[in-house]
């Protein structure tokens, strides 16, 4: 049996925005998956998540799973971070945005034995979400900035933990894992 194409899967109650960052110039695939629920009192909790063409779709469900009423948690936003590759992990980018900047030298060899891409754009990745992507997803949906969580993995694990010593305050909770600590020298 021959079927039709399909459009491709979407998470109900999803969207999907571009949005071109003024603080650094570059483009971020942001997706939200928003609550069916209304907001509890005092807004939404949010969950930011890193590498979100890998990790919104889990996470998003798995939040609406762990929300079902009478007995969940209260309901909250996920808000993916991603790329307008669409890759899982590109590599490009999130070298540069989860990285802070690291002497010639104290990285190791890649296993393609190509060279590392630019990197270091940490900092500028914070602008980005304190004076962009917060406001953004602020003025859409009522949110309680109290409770804001960042998650990240690997690379993103990395800038988790700079996030947390860099900014602290930023987000009430920060999850990294398995950060890649191994970059460079970890400077604050």
């Amino acid at each position: 049996m021959i079927g039709a194409e399909a459009p491709g899967v979407r998470i109900a109650g999803s969207e999907e925005h571009l949005l071109l960052s003024e603080k650094n110039g570059r483009e971020y695939r942001i997706l939200i998956a928003r609550p069916a629920d209304p907001p509890p009192p005092g807004g939404y909790p949010i969950i930011f998540a890193l590498d979100g063409d890998a990790t919104f779709f889990t996470l998003a469900e798995a939040v609406r799973l762990q929300t079902r009423k009478p007995h969940g948690y209260d309901p909250a936003i996920v808000v993916g971070i991603g790329y307008p590759s669409g890759e899982p992990f590109d590599m490009t980018r999130r070298c540069f945005d989860f990285t802070i900047p690291a002497e010639e030298g104290t990285l190791p060899v890649r296993p393609d034995g190509c060279p590392w891409p630019e990197s270091g754009g940490a900092d500028r990745f914070l602008d980005f979400l304190e004076f962009e992507l917060f406001p953004f997803v602020g003025t859409r949906f009522e949110v309680d900035s109290a409770r804001q969580t960042i998650f990240g993995h690997s690379l993103g694990g990395l800038f988790v933990l700079h996030a947390l010593f860099a900014r602290t305050g930023l987000f009430a909770n920060y999850a990294a894992g398995s950060p890649s600590i191994w970059w460079g020298t970890m400077r604050s």
